[in-house]
């Protein structure tokens, strides 16, 4: 069925394939007050209107936006568009909060040079989306149910220590603040998943 063309005439953003580039309008029944779905049929055409758009002003800016980040970006060009529809806005802030799951950073922390989101080339071949009337937390959730036990929240991890697995003289350390108190547990394996902001920051000691 071909792809979904941002720039009107031009493949140079190709972004997502027709078939997973679905987008929902969510709205709560007045008489049952259930939340309901249904498809947005000008799905393609508004993304490629408000995301294309903000892709080719970006591009057509050159060098005056060296050095901003995708938010400073984005509301310049807003700002720029004097748009006074909502939905367009939606979509903006939807394009948006996917770069910042997709990239694991907040888009004041991301350079609008330094990264493409939907860059040339670029396809999705899955659903980035959660399922209609379920949304990531539910799902995450549902995923997380036979490791709660294993799972700590509201635990502030302030120091990884890899010594010991580099000179091979024991495992990797993980050190972390809950309920005001100092713990630490030994593994074999750790996975980062801190974001740039995070990462920036330096809240977190790598040893």
């Amino acid at each position: 069925r071909g792809y979904l063309d941002p720039v009107l005439g031009n493949d140079m953003y190709t972004a997502v394939p027709l078939q997973t580039g679905i987008f929902y309008r969510q709205s709560r029944d007045e008489d049952s007050g259930e939340l309901t779905s249904a498809v947005l049929e000008d799905g393609e055409e508004r993304m490629g209107d408000v995301w294309g758009g903000f892709m080719q002003w970006r591009d057509d800016r050159g060098d005056d936006l060296d050095g901003e980040s995708y938010a400073d970006a984005i509301d310049q060009y807003w700002d720029n568009c004097g748009w006074t529809d909502d939905e367009s806005l939606q979509f903006l802030n939807l394009v948006e909060d996917v770069m910042e799951t997709e990239y694991t950073a907040d888009s004041s922390q991301l350079g609008v040079r330094e990264v493409n989101f939907f860059p040339p080339g670029y396809t999705i071949m899955s659903h980035y989306t959660g399922v209609p009337g379920m949304g990531f937390g539910n799902v995450a959730a549902k995923y997380a149910e036979p490791f709660e036990d294993d799972i700590s929240l509201n635990s502030k991890v302030t120091e990884i220590n890899s010594v010991g697995f580099m000179d091979g003289s024991g495992d990797t350390v993980v050190k972390y603040e809950k309920n005001g108190e100092i713990e630490e547990i030994k593994a074999k394996t750790v996975l980062v998943t801190a974001s740039l902001g995070v990462l920036k920051a330096g809240t977190i000691d790598f040893v």
